[in-house]
């Protein structure tokens, strides 16, 4: 499958993309299937959003972490969340 295609054929429907921003931040995909793309200025520690997404066991794992390493496991999965979520687009 080719994404460039000549003047006269349609090339719309052969690629995905996504887009985040977060902040200063913007980044984009492009690919020939389905993709997500998710970037996040990290900020405070969002335990409701862990309680009402996260899987108890991410959860506990987020919990069970130092106070230094629970900022950077949150953002981990709420981008994975966010990219699965694009990705699959719900």
């Amino acid at each position: 499958m080719s994404l460039w295609k000549s003047k006269n054929e349609s090339n719309i429907n052969d690629f995905s993309y996504n887009i985040s921003h977060s902040g200063e931040w913007v980044v984009c995909a492009v690919h020939l299937f389905p993709i997500g793309i998710d970037v996040e200025k990290v900020g405070k520690l969002h335990l409701d959003i862990a309680e009402r997404y996260f899987t108890e066991e991410e959860n506990r794992d987020l919990l069970d972490k130092s106070k230094d390493e629970q900022l950077s496991y949150f953002f981990d999965l709420w981008s994975r969340i966010q990219i699965s979520c694009k990705c699959e687009s719900r």
